[in-house]
């Protein structure tokens, strides 16, 4: 019996865990507030997953199922959502929905409500009595209720403040730190802040504040930029339920050259001394006033001693032969007249 019985609690639990839902997306949940005046209607709220807001994530607003106007959440999950009632709208009660469809891991929600048209739309007062409560729809999450606001809160003044170095050089990179806050001092997280220069708005500078509305940037100082000041500005666009700012900051900045480097010995080739003689130059008679570097005359080699030598050996030596032709020729004419004592007296008279 007690083993019947354990088997029938072994099987009981099986069928329960298998009975159990499987794990489901995030939930997500609309806070809204509709506003009807002068023949317009503005809606705000916040898209939350129950407890944190849902940043960047695209809400509609519709009226009847027609699609008026759509906006992307802040920070904050906040957004506003303002459209015209149509000319030709007919008076009765009418269904205005926000919806947002979902994305990713996070369920779907929407938030209806009814505004009441008396006569035509265009021109049209808000009505004296709140807008119809909202009534539930189906839906994967729970939809929140809607609650009319015909007079807003007005949006908050903010703070920003911003420092960084005082001086640089072109081609240098600035840090900028700063904080975004309220007038009572308290911090405002998510908020984006741009960086505009002379040129525009610097994108690879944009940055979210973080806790405390803190936030850091950073700049790069264009190499061409001149020597004098250069002013940056910061800017926090605004956003739902808080008023824009901006603040300048104004730094000296020295411009330097960049050297270039040196070229190689191998890259510029030494110009030659020696320059090409001209060929209509005359070589033997240079131009009154011209100047001749001293690294342009070519001068003749010298002889050598050897050279010397044998210049001398050879006029030595036709000397000898010439005086031996000339005592060979007279004593050949002596012969030749028959006298041979004159002809060897010649040598005597010598």
């Amino acid at each position: 019996m007690p083993r019947t019985l354990a088997r029938a609690a072994v099987l009981a639990l099986i069928v329960v865990l298998a009975l159990l839902p499987l794990p489901a997306h995030a939930r997500s949940a609309l806070d809204v507030a509709f506003d009807v005046a002068d023949g317009r209607v503005t809606v705000t709220g916040t898209l939350t997953d129950g407890e944190e807001p849902l940043r960047r994530r695209v809400v509609v607003a519709s009226l009847d199922g027609a699609r008026q106007a759509e906006a992307e959440t802040q920070g904050n999950g906040g957004f506003t959502l303002r459209f015209d009632l149509p000319s030709d709208l007919a008076a009765g009660t009418h269904e205005v929905a926000v919806e947002f469809a979902g994305d990713g891991d996070v369920q779907p929600a929407r938030a209806v409500g009814a505004i009441t048209v008396e006569g035509k739309a265009t021109g049209q007062k808000p009505p004296s009595s709140s807008p119809t409560p909202p009534r539930r729809t189906e839906s994967a999450t729970p939809t929140a209720s809607a609650r009319p606001d015909p007079t807003p809160p007005a949006p908050t003044t903010t703070v920003l403040t911003a420092t960084g170095p005082a001086e640089s050089v072109n081609s240098g990179l600035l840090t900028l730190t700063g904080t975004l806050t309220d007038p009572a001092g308290r911090g405002i997280v998510d908020a984006g802040i741009s960086l505009t220069d002379a040129g525009g708005e610097v994108d690879d500078s944009y940055t979210l504040t973080t806790a405390g509305g803190a936030f850091t940037t950073f700049y790069a100082v264009p190499e061409a930029q001149p020597s004098g000041r250069m002013t940056l500005t910061l800017t926090f666009p605004g956003a739902d339920g808080l008023k824009p700012s901006r603040t300048t900051l104004t730094v000296v900045i020295e411009h330097t050259e960049v050297a270039s480097p040196s070229p190689s010995p191998s890259e510029s080739p030494s110009p030659s001394t020696t320059p090409s003689p001209s060929p209509t130059a005359d070589r033997g008679t240079p131009s009154p006033g011209a100047s001749m570097p001293a690294t342009t005359a070519v001068q003749p080699p010298a002889p050598a001693a050897v050279t010397w030598f044998l210049l001398a050996s050879a006029v030595a030596g036709g000397g000898a032969l010439l005086t031996a032709a000339v005592l060979v020729f007279r004593g050949v004419n002596a012969r030749g007249d028959g006298d041979e004592e004159r002809s060897l007296s010649f040598l005597d008279e010598d």
